[in-house]
């Protein structure tokens, strides 16, 4: 036989007889890593509301019941054209109903607790014309709880340039005869408050009026 054709043969039986090369099997992929970022830390627990030093400013709820009868509050307030009025409340903090009729009593005190000579008239004493200030005053009973409300009135202007100003930072409130006079800073959750009369020295004071619950 040729030495051709032999080759030939020899070629062609070995690659039938060779197993074909192994195909390597695909690799997992693998997930790259992440730096996670750290925890944010712990929010501090909030304080406890009765450690720490109290607020200066006063509240109603801190004031005193005078003579287990009356706690006294600021209420609304109101400035115009150099006329000021200033709203006081006053709620039953005893376990009876009261009943107030016509006016407090009003007094003005300075820083140093002294009583200002200031004229104190019912109404809107010629100050101004303010209706609810003029308004017929009449019996108002409040229970446990509830409150009723009166105001002063006064002008921040000044008619005698030698006269000193005069500036209240105190009342002095008797609300009916058989109550004790209660002396009440004009502050409240929003800071001090004053009357500031300049040179007038007049002070109007609204009637009693009921609250109708709301």
């Amino acid at each position: 036989m040729p030495r051709i054709i032999v080759a030939a043969l020899l070629v062609l039986l070995t690659s039938c007889t060779t197993p074909p090369p192994e195909i390597p099997a695909p690799k997992t992929p693998t997930t790259p890593s992440v730096d996670r970022p750290a925890s944010p830390p712990a929010s501090p627990s909030p304080a406890d509301p009765s450690s720490g030093t109290p607020s200066s400013r006063t509240s109603s709820s801190d004031a005193p019941c005078t003579a287990g009868l009356l706690r006294y509050s600021l209420g609304e307030q109101d400035a115009a054209m150099g006329l000021r009025t200033l709203g006081i409340r006053a709620t039953n903090c005893g376990t009876q109903p009261l009943t107030l009729d016509g006016y407090p009593a009003i007094e003005v005190l300075d820083d140093t607790g002294a009583v200002l000579p200031v004229v104190v008239g019912r109404g809107s004493f010629g100050i101004s014309s303010v209706e609810s200030f003029d308004a017929m005053p009449q019996p108002v009973t409040i229970h446990p709880g509830e409150y009723a409300t009166t105001a002063v009135l006064w002008r921040n202007t000044y008619d005698d340039t030698t006269a000193p100003p005069a500036v209240g930072t105190h009342l002095r409130i008797t609300a009916a005869s058989d109550i004790a006079a209660e002396v009440f800073a004009l502050a409240d959750e929003e800071g001090p408050n004053n009357i500031d009369l300049g040179s007038t020295g007049r002070l109007g004071v609204a009637p009693w009026r009921a609250v109708t619950p709301g």
